[in-house]
């Protein structure tokens, strides 16, 4: 088995050719819009705690806290939350 990590040096970050475009948290609430979408970059998604769904293409996920979403980039998803443990996450926006 072979490991490498990845240190977030400035000349490493160059070599990799990536961008954090954003880091976001959301957390369910009544005014949650359930649309379906994309982005031109990946999406980092990590579940702080809650309960809830990703739709990603055709396919449905449940999801829970601890879970980690990859979403690729211009793939259609969206995401929802069970009323009785809300959804609350992590975002990253990477592009490259």
């Amino acid at each position: 088995m072979s490991n490498e990590i990845y240190e977030f040096t400035e000349s490493n970050i160059k070599k990799m050719d990536i961008k954090l475009l954003y880091i976001s948290t959301s957390s369910y609430e009544n005014d949650w819009n359930c649309i379906k979408h994309t982005h031109n970059c990946a999406e980092l998604f990590y579940v702080i705690k809650g309960t809830g769904k990703f739709f990603v293409e055709n396919e449905c996920f449940t999801v829970r806290e601890g879970d980690f979403i990859i979403i690729n980039p211009k793939t259609l998803h969206t995401e929802t939350s069970y009323n009785n443990l809300p959804l609350n996450y992590i975002v990253l926006g990477i592009e490259g």
